[in-house]
């Protein structure tokens, strides 16, 4: 795997139209990954703050970017892009600190919900964890107003956004990984389900 870290220019016209629309911040991003037929493989990122006139992203991705495709515009980023392998491993009983953007869901009639309530988005977390190999020490949720964008001319998009943040214990280390690499719930294309993980203070 690979993490990188954009800083982008909040000055930047492009900037500010992929901001105010997910689908265009996920079709700008992608922009830097292969379209054939070995396709992109996963690829995860999180909008994490707005600071000095720069936004920060993090994505990280099954295949090394080519961030030189990504844009046209030479305003489009404060400094060059950063990308680093990431090749973590761990072991039951490891605990980390962690933080989340997800888009916590359940389905109901075939049809796709977004949970507005802290105690259910409290329970959400907590059956994802239990099956991804780990578990919750420390919980912090935050909830954030609906993300949005459109897909096309009549397809619109609305995602509940929750960050998530504490301290977690690996229970199940394959498990864990196997989550670590393919995000949590659903809206992964769209700036949801990136897991990130650091050593306790």
């Amino acid at each position: 795997m690979f993490l990188s870290k954009l800083e982008l220019n909040l000055k930047c016209d492009l900037v500010r139209k992929d901001l105010s629309d997910i689908y265009e911040m996920h079709r700008t991003i992608m922009r830097a990954f292969p379209d054939g037929t070995e396709g992109p493989g996963r690829v995860l990122f999180r909008i994490d703050g707005c600071r000095d006139a720069c936004v920060t992203v993090l994505i990280q991705s099954d295949k090394a970017p080519d961030w030189e495709k990504l844009v046209a515009a030479d305003s489009y980023f404060i400094r060059p892009p950063r990308t680093k392998p990431f090749d973590p491993s761990f072991s039951a009983g490891q605990q980390l600190a962690f933080r989340l953007m997800a888009n916590p869901t359940v389905k109901r009639d075939g049809k796709r919900w977004g949970l507005v309530g802290e105690e259910e988005q409290r329970r959400w977390i907590e059956r994802k964890a239990s099956a991804g190999g780990f578990s919750l020490l420390r919980l912090r949720v935050t909830p954030h107003r609906s993300v949005e964008g459109e897909k096309g001319d009549a397809f619109p998009l609305t995602f509940v956004s929750v960050t998530y943040e504490g301290m977690l214990e690996v229970t199940d280390s394959q498990r864990f990984r196997a989550t670590l690499e393919d995000g949590i719930g659903s809206g992964k294309a769209f700036g949801f389900g990136m897991l990130s993980l650091a050593p306790l203070r």
